[in-house]
């Protein structure tokens, strides 16, 4: 206990004296700066890439990309990115594909239906379907008109994700993930309440936390801005609400937890809105947890504390795309809508030629008397300006002040950028909506392997993060015996280890192919197999080959001994197609008496008109 203590100590130390230098440094980190280098994984400096503002940079810059305001000036240190890039100055995300790079990987890793009674996914078709191990919990003998009884295991699932709003939030996860690199699921327990829920935690507002090496948390100090409960008057109300800075302390040590929480660095009951006092401390409190409610997760491991985000690769070759894409399409608006502008007086200067894109090396415009805005010595301001040099000399004649472009090349310049960065994601390239509509589904499924075996790559760092904060609800519901969760029975001492706990998620398809894609392949695997049990190939042996689990194949072949006794049963009362039934011939039909006589080849028609019937 004293060295949790120690510990939590040394927390609290940066707020140990909460004065106007820790406020000016908490309104910094919301403004926030950007620096290159924050954006790299230096070998020569791996601590940097864990450093609370180097993680800050990198979640607002790809934050911005996935928004498509990564040039905008609503950021103050966008001019800081045109100007370490060089860009173009009225660069827009004409080609950014960030947008459509999160969205995949968030419907991809929990999109599609949920089934919220936590089935499998047989029944139902389920977005996150659960798997029990056999033997979790023994089923009770039904009775033939008897309904099945719900396992306690899917009923306190199905109960934690209706309390968590788990319907939507399960997008939200996955897409704060793929853009920042980081993020986390807490087990939120709600005494008052009675309930548990799963929390999606912004990465943004974790500055700290330790892990061990198989990636368990074992403390984290989370700040944050939120509404202050001590205002008198009601917040939200006015342009600029009063607001306080929020930290919670969590500590671990493997059989409780103790926590605390501070507003504005003094100890604080958010939960009681009480103050801590010199005798009494409401913040802080200790409960028998066996693990740490945070989970973090990391989008692509990089080894750190924090991860990479999906945007990483090809961030820098979609600005690049983004400029040349913005240069033909700022060239095509002058050539259409420059017109030519003609002044009636003599200019008394000659205004400043336009030499840079760049706010920096642009001069000021020399302004001349008598002359308003939009005319001789206006600044350019709008990306569709043109720039006038006005020349003192009698014989000047007008020209068009816009130069040539060959736009054939500008264009496939960028779209040999777009190539590239479309390379760089196998899922946007196997995107059925890149095509023409009528690929077929074995060619988009060869398009698709290299999509799938990303997207299960990413999948297999979520699905085994939210199995552990699914435990961790169920367990704090069950120790507690609270409604949903009641019929679930845990073992003393076993912690998320136990038994009754057991579930995994189920493997499923990806969300890109049709159902006429997937009996398409269906079609193509058993064609194989009718083909490899002719060459003398046992049908189990294939189905091991070609990824079959023992549970599957006992499944397969149990189901196809039930036909062939229902079928050896019922085989003498059902003739097969072309074939007799037992007992004789099929009989005849007769014809109907208003049907034409039937005529044999050759034979004369019965009216008498001596027309032969032709074969």
């Amino acid at each position: 206990m004293a060295k949790m203590a120690d510990r939590v100590s040394k927390l609290r130390v940066p707020y140990s004296l909460y004065d106007l230098k820790t406020w000016a440094a908490g309104l910094l980190s919301r403004v926030g700066f950007y620096k290159r280098d924050d954006l790299v994984l230096n070998p020569d400096d791996p601590l940097r890439w864990d450093d609370v503002e180097a993680r800050r940079t990198r979640y607002r810059f790809y934050q911005a990309m996935y928004d498509g305001t990564i040039y905008s000036d609503v950021h103050p240190w966008a001019k800081d990115v045109r100007k370490d890039g060089n860009l173009y100055r009225w660069i827009r995300p004409v080609k950014n594909q960030a947008g459509r790079i999160v969205e995949c990987q968030s419907e991809n890793v929990w999109g599609g239906n949920l089934d919220l009674e936590a089935g499998d996914g047989v029944g139902v078709p389920s977005a996150i379907p659960i798997a029990i191990p056999k033997g979790n919990e023994p089923d009770p003998e039904i009775g033939p008109d008897e309904e099945i009884p719900v396992h306690p295991l899917r009923r306190g699932i199905s109960q934690l994700w209706k309390d968590s709003n788990w319907e939507q939030d399960r997008l939200v996860c996955p897409r704060k993930g793929a853009t920042h690199g980081d993020v986390g699921l807490y087990c939120e327990v709600d005494e008052v309440e009675q309930k548990v829920r799963i929390r999606v935690v912004d990465a943004m507002s974790v500055t700290w936390l330790d892990r061990k090496c198989n990636g368990e948390v074992i403390a984290y100090r989370i700040d944050e801005w939120r509404f202050d409960p001590e205002v008198t008057k009601a917040p939200g109300i006015g342009p600029h609400p009063q607001q306080a800075q929020y930290t919670e302390i969590c500590i671990c040590d493997g059989t409780r937890c103790q926590f605390e929480t501070l507003r504005n660095g003094v100890d604080y009951d958010w939960a009681n809105r009480r103050l801590g006092t010199a005798e009494t401390s409401y913040g802080k409190w200790t409960r028998p947890y066996p693990f740490n409610p945070l989970v973090w997760i990391n989008h692509i491991p990089t080894g750190h504390m924090s991860g990479a985000s999906e945007l990483q690769l090809g961030a820098f070759k979609m600005q690049e795309g983004d400029e040349s894409a913005s240069h033909v399409g700022d060239f095509i608006r002058k050539v259409l809508t420059g017109g030519w502008m003609i002044n009636t007086r003599k200019p008394s200067k000659t205004t400043r030629k336009r030499t840079s894109d760049t706010p920096e090396d642009e001069m000021a415009a020399e302004s001349a008397s008598g002359d308003s805005a939009g005319h001789v010595g206006a600044a350019i301001t709008n990306r569709g300006d043109i720039s006038i040099l006005w020349v003192d000399d009698p014989n000047a004649r007008a020209m068009q002040l816009v130069g040539a472009m060959p736009l054939g090349d500008a264009i496939r310049h960028y779209q040999n950028m777009d190539a590239s960065v479309i390379d760089l994601y196998p899922e946007i390239k196997a995107d059925p909506a890149v095509g023409n509509g009528e690929t077929s589904g074995r060619t988009l499924r060869i398009a698709q392997k290299k999509a799938e075996h990303k997207l299960e790559t990413r999948r297999n760092v979520y699905d085994p993060a939210l199995v552990r904060v699914q435990k961790m609800c169920l367990w704090v519901g069950a120790t507690n015996d609270w409604y949903g969760y009641e019929e679930i029975v845990l073992t003393s001492g076993m912690g998320l280890d136990d038994p009754a706990l057991a579930h995994t998620i189920k493997k499923r398809p990806i969300l890109y192919v049709g159902k006429m894609d997937d009996l398409e392949e269906q079609k193509a695997f058993w064609d194989c197999a009718q083909v490899a049990v002719n060459s003398g190939y046992e049908l189990v042996s294939f189905l091991r080959d070609n990824g079959w689990d023992k549970d599957k194949i006992d499944t397969f072949i149990a189901d196809k001994t039930k036909m062939a006794k229902l079928k050896q049963k019922l085989g003498p009362q059902i003739p097969a197609p072309g074939q007799s039934p037992p007992g004789g011939s099929p009989p005849t039909p007769k014809e109907s008496p208003l049907a034409p006589p039937t005529q044999k080849v050759g034979q004369t028609s019965p009216n008498g008109t001596g027309v032969q019937v032709r074969g």
